[in-house]
């Protein structure tokens, strides 16, 4: 009884002699430091020989580390050495992981402990995703259908993939259908209605709009396009307003321009007639904000005229009826684009005497005149709107835009100010393309990364003061174990149990973001940075920027890289942006995994390079996202002459949009043409792409002052 109790208490985290001990700071047993690993490695090419005997001299640490990696190599080939090994080492109780080892001799051993569900270890959230496959292997072991649907089902809740998660279901409903158990039935069936609405028999109208999202999801779209045109004819105004955009988004996924234009003619018109009944707020700001929309397409497809004439028109319908600061500022672009600058600006005045309509409009306005008058080289004038601008300024990466080129602009009117404003640049924006931008326009090499790249990534969780030690050590060992799943369970519980208590210090932050790096698990750190205080993350970001450059999939990012000769950096800089390193990332218009590629431009590359492709889920797959997201890449810079503004920003939009930019917009700077691009979107990917790139190369040289890139400004093209 005592055992039992002292072991209940040892899963809890405090009590009890083993606790105690592991309580106190003690070096052997923490993990192997880094150097002792890559060594290890390295004696044999980069991976470790498991065939040779342990050494003697290792310490206990070193041994368990070894042991542990060894069973984790020979878990599918060997599985009696494996859980022999995990044995060892659940019997080791000053090994901090001694708990998951066991757990893991469950799922190998021939024989798994029978006693596994009443065993405390099994109910620790933090081995969530190990329980499940325990589950799995004991549910395989009996004839009772009954464990297999409640196991796939909880499956279903772990998996982020739909087309993954709607198999496991549809397995629970057909393995529950075949148990002739109607609780089994209805429990598996309502699971999957919940969670994909199309499958419901006879759905109510409440559920349709549910439905042909649904549907659209599974790029089913002529179903999806059923039951939208379904809730057309018989749905309330909300109901046929998100079908109109649901109509929509499936044409913009398809990347049917034609279509798309077509069904804006048909909101239109829609719209106007919700209009005679109901004049409210509400319908004349979606009239509004449609009718720009389909402005802003029909000029993308370079249907200037009719785009224009929409646009005069609609400055005269929505007089005294809604701001029109859009659509004078708007207006102020379409002219731009044709140089007609004194029209522009005379635009952008009667911008500014409407209502503002939305929060910041009035600082674009500001900014769009200050940046003609600096194309028209009235700089005196420049230089009066940018200080107006600057002082609407709230959000800093656009402070950082207005003091570039006010510094710019100080330079062209010969003003020493020029290098003092460029000097708070590159203080206040270390880490934005602006401040880098500052020393290349100062003729200034960018300073050297003093190499924290070491330290930030082997900080150790265990001296983080507001969890406990045995935690923290525990997390540490999951690192060096590359434990993912586990590691990734456990800093999201520790981290929720302290979001109602302590706060967390700089420190302690970087610590766990140092922990969420190592793993590679960079959209919780992402997230969790853009949680805490802006002027703490800042701080972190100024003192460890390796933290937020990673180089997960490295293998197949240097593999790709070496095969179509494009930079690895770039691969990277381009990941990062779109994807955040999220291999599972999936945009609106279904752009997929880390590099967003488009399943049709994905299955047309696959096809002409010869690789492996069947479905666009493929794409989820790091190695064949990597190399088709390299090929294209490397199709751009040689359409692009290799000219790097022009490639990333055709990875964005499209040719056909670059085509005309430099009809319309080319400018003699290459700086110029990138603040040029008249896509907001494109603009600012262009600009955090280039940041990256920057980035990477100073973190692969942190020892050297390193010159700004100067494949990146490249120019004329």
């Amino acid at each position: 009884m005592l055992r039992r109790v002292c072991f209940l208490i040892l899963f809890f985290l405090s009590g009890c002699t083993h606790t105690s001990h592991l309580n106190r700071v003690d070096e052997k047993i923490v993990p192997p430091d880094h150097k002792w690993i890559e060594d290890l490695r390295a004696a044999n090419d980069g991976k470790i020989d498991f065939s040779k005997e342990i050494n003697s001299s290792w310490s206990e640490s070193q041994v368990w580390w070894f042991t542990y990696q060894r069973a984790l190599f020979y878990e599918k080939s060997e599985p009696l050495k494996s859980c022999q090994d995990y044995l060892i080492l659940s019997k080791k109780k000053d090994f901090p992981l001694w708990d998951l080892a066991w757990l893991r001799s469950q799922l190998v051993c021939a024989q798994p402990d029978p006693t596994f569900a009443e065993n405390p270890i099994s109910r620790n959230p933090w081995y969530s995703p190990l329980q499940i496959l325990i589950r799995e292997k004991e549910s395989n072991l009996t004839a009772d259908l009954g464990d297999d649907v409640d196991l796939l089902i909880e499956k279903s809740k772990y998996e982020t993939q739909p087309k993954k998660k709607e198999k496991l279901i549809l397995e629970a409903v057909t393995l529950a259908k075949k148990s002739g158990k109607q609780e089994l039935m209805s429990l598996a069936e309502e699971r999957l209605v919940q969670i994909f609405p199309r499958y419901q028999k006879n759905p109510p109208r409440k559920i349709w709009l549910e439905i042909a999202n649904d549907f659209r999801q599974f790029r089913k779209f002529d179903q999806a396009e059923k039951f939208y045109n379904a809730l057309l004819r018989e749905g309330d105004l909300e109901s046929q307003w998100s079908a109109w955009k649901g109509l929509r988004q499936i044409n913009k996924t398809k990347q049917d321009r034609k279509a798309t234009l077509a069904i804006d003619k048909k909101i239109q018109t829609w719209l106007a007639k919700v209009l005679k009944k109901n004049k409210n707020s509400l319908w004349i700001k979606r009239w509004h904000d449609h009718k720009l929309m389909q402005i802003r397409q029909l000029w993308t497809e370079d249907q200037y005229q009719v785009a224009f004439q929409n646009l005069t028109k609609a400055k005269t319908t929505f007089k005294n009826l809604y701001p029109r600061d859009e659509i004078f500022f708007l207006m102020s672009r379409m002219q731009e684009e044709k140089s007609l600058s004194n029209d522009a600006q005379e635009s952008l005045s009667r911008s500014l005497l409407e209502k503002e309509s939305s929060p910041g409009l009035k600082e674009k306005v500001l900014w769009a005149s200050a940046w003609l008058y600096y194309k028209e080289a009235k700089y005196a004038l420049t230089l009066e709107r940018l200080n107006e601008t600057l002082k609407l300024s709230i959000e800093p990466p656009s402070r950082y835009k207005y003091l570039f080129w006010k510094a710019r602009t100080q330079s062209r009117l010969s003003l020493s100010e020029s290098a003092d404003t460029y000097k708070i640049l590159q203080q206040e924006d270390p880490l934005g393309l602006y401040g880098l931008l500052a020393f290349y326009d100062m003729k200034m090499p960018l300073p050297a990364l003093k190499g924290h790249s070491r330290d930030s990534l082997n900080l150790q969780v265990r001296t983080i003061p507001e969890i406990s030690y045995l935690s923290g050590l525990k997390i540490d060992w999951l690192i060096s174990l590359e434990e993912k799943k586990v590691l990734e369970e456990a800093l999201k519980n520790s981290l929720d149990k302290l979001k109602n208590g302590k706060t967390l210090s700089d420190d302690s932050w970087l610590k766990f973001f140092s922990a969420f790096a190592q793993a590679h698990l960079y959209l919780p750190l992402f997230s969790n940075l853009n949680k805490i205080k802006p002027a703490t993350r800042d701080q972190l970001l100024k003192t460890h920027p390796e933290l937020i450059f990673g180089r997960p999939y490295n293998e197949f990012v240097l593999a790709s890289a070496e095969r179509t000769g494009v930079s690895p950096w770039l691969i990277y800089s381009i990941m990062r942006q779109e994807s955040a390193f999220d291999p599972q990332a999936r945009s609106l218009v279904d752009a997929m995994g880390l590099l967003q590629l488009m399943p049709n431009l994905a299955h047309n590359l696959a096809k002409k390079n010869g690789i492996e492709y069947e479905q666009p889920e493929d794409l989820f797959e790091p190695k064949i996202n990597i190399s088709l997201g390299a090929l294209e890449l490397k199709n751009l810079l040689k359409h692009y002459n290799n000219n790097s503004i022009l490639a990333v920003s055709a990875y964005n939009a499209n040719s056909k949009a670059i085509q005309g930019w430099l009809k319309t917009r080319l400018r003699p700077d290459p700086i110029e043409f990138i603040e040029e691009i008249p896509y907001e979107e494109t603009r600012s990917y262009v600009k955090l792409v280039f940041r990256n790139f920057v980035f990477y190369e100073r973190l692969s040289k942190n020892s050297e002052n390193l010159e700004f890139p100067k494949e990146l400004l490249s120019w004329p093209p």
